[in-house]
């Protein structure tokens, strides 16, 4: 299972995510759909470590 609360997100003073909040549980998939260049690359680059989020948290318990 995999969660992400109150996740926000910015680059320098640009915010890009604002409040996210997502859970995926066992045998789930997910699909991140908007408009290009609208926060879905930044939150999977959060949830795998490469970007750091502003405010929130993810976690993962066990595998999914």
């Amino acid at each position: 299972m995999f969660e992400v609360r109150n996740l926000s997100a910015a680059y320098g003073q640009s915010q890009v995510l604002h409040g996210i909040d997502l859970s995926v549980g066992p045998g789930e998939i997910v699909a991140l759909v908007g408009p290009q260049w609208n926060g879905q690359v930044h939150v999977d680059e959060i949830m795998i470590g490469v970007m750091p989020p502003a405010r929130g948290r993810s976690w993962s318990t066990g595998r999914t």
